[in-house]
């Protein structure tokens, strides 16, 4: 009898928990909702931006090439002198300060839409349509690819939203809901084999070369030609288009732009602030955020690309023992392969976590807290990690006095505790489908 009894008051005492953190994380996205509403406002848009140059930050680059294109500007595309006339008209009446860019020259092609209204409206329409794939596409994909269907797909993007990453996004305008929503469709195409469904989404994925690096040759590791053909085709027109607004120079030759930009600081002779260069490498989260630590920056940079390449064929390895059927063994293989992408990758930041989305979606039970520690000591602290996430990001931020290193190294310590569990689970589930 005392054992019934305690074993209710510890299950009604697990509700009341999970009543009170549905709670908070309600009352957060409600707060950030209102916060929202407010900077958004035009009387107070560009006030925002001169108290905080970070605001809007990546958007004002997206819009920026785009306005260059639109200026017949594309030729000087990456020129600082050039650049910085444009981004100030932009941003104007703010201060500008970090404007440099040095994306992809067919981002100006992807984003020339947003020039249809004026930067302030532009961000607006952007970060919401953003959301709405994103969330859109991982209510989708719950009862495609997760686990089972036991957890309310509604608290599960609550916790999400209710992420520093999120905010991060929001605030910066960046692009990562469209690249991380893509990323899952990426997944759901190569599973279901619906290439020609999904293949518009690629251009999303294309804005960023390391996650093209990464995820290109997965397709023809699984013998998926259609789905190769495709995303190559859309390639081509992309840098075609490229080629006829921006010119030859900045778009076959960008590798070495890229590389003048970052290891030089410069651009035909022309010198770009260091600072302005080199000011987002102190938040990097990934293994290369470790070797800065042990060696000089440029050491650092050269080590951080040989272990991205290491991680990138380490995943084709992954891939390649998959089997693509929808079940456990393929949701631990595709949180796998992220969870290497993140930790490899030379150029990841706090507000580029938010595709860890897919391997919770993808892999836990349930958000019941009484369920979640009744698990085995790996999956239990992988549910609570996920569980949780909406907290500890922001105890992270909050706690560590304004360290930015320390946050960063705290990220990873969790992000390569992660990805110790996805590569145990995968080996598991490995064994089973063998067996199976």
């Amino acid at each position: 009898m005392s054992q019934f009894i305690l074993k209710i008051t510890t299950k009604i005492g697990f509700k009341l928990i999970s009543a009170i953190y549905i709670i908070f994380l309600a009352a957060y996205a409600l707060s950030f909702l209102g916060y929202y509403l407010e900077i958004i406002n035009p009387s107070k848009f560009y006030s925002t931006i001169t108290k905080n140059q970070y605001y809007f930050l990546d958007f004002a680059r997206y819009y920026t090439f785009a306005k260059m294109i639109g200026l017949n500007l594309g030729h000087k595309l990456y020129f600082p002198d050039v650049q910085k006339s444009v981004f100030s008209s932009v941003i104007y009446p703010a201060k500008c300060f970090d404007y440099y860019v040095e994306y992809p020259p067919y981002n100006g092609i992807i984003f020339y839409p947003l020039i249809l209204f004026n930067f302030n409206l532009s961000y607006v329409l952007f970060s919401l349509l953003s959301l709405i794939f994103y969330f859109a596409v991982i209510t989708y994909l719950k009862n495609k690819l997760s686990v089972n269907n036991e957890f309310n797909i509604l608290y599960f993007n609550l916790g999400v939203f209710a992420c520093l990453p999120t905010m991060y996004n929001i605030l910066l305008g960046q692009i990562n809901f469209l690249i991380a929503g893509s990323i899952y469709l990426f997944f759901a195409a190569l599973l279901f084999n619906k290439p020609f469904r999904y293949a518009f989404v690629n251009l999303f994925i294309f804005c960023k070369p390391h996650y093209l690096f990464f995820f290109s040759l997965i397709p023809l590791i699984k013998l998926k030609f259609k789905f190769l053909a495709v995303s190559l085709a859309v390639f081509i027109l992309l840098v075609f288009i490229s080629y006829l607004c921006t010119g030859f120079e900045n778009t076959f030759n960008y590798p070495k732009i890229l590389y003048d930009i970052h290891a030089k600081g410069q651009y035909q002779g022309i010198v770009i602030d260091s600072e302005i260069v080199a000011s987002h490498v102190k938040y990097i989260i990934s293994l290369r955020s470790l070797f800065n630590i042990f060696m000089s920056k440029q050491y650092a940079v050269i080590l951080s690309f040989i272990t991205f390449i290491i991680g990138t064929f380490a995943s084709y390895v992954v891939i390649r023992k998959t089997r693509f059927e929808p079940g456990q063994n393929f949701a631990w293989s595709v949180s796998l392969v992220t969870l290497i992408f993140v930790v490899t990758c030379p150029h990841f930041f706090a507000q580029d976590l938010i595709i860890l989305a897919l391997p919770a979606l993808i892999t836990m039970k349930s958000l019941d807290l009484g369920k979640i520690l009744e698990y085995d000591i790996y999956y239990k602290t992988w549910s609570l990690i996920f569980y949780f996430y909406p907290i500890w990001s922001w105890a992270n931020y909050l706690l560590i006095n304004g360290n930015s290193d320390w946050r960063q190294y705290i990220n990873l310590g969790v992000n390569l505790i992660l990805l110790f569990i996805a590569f145990k689970k995968f080996q598991e589930t490995s064994v089973v489908a063998m067996a199976g």
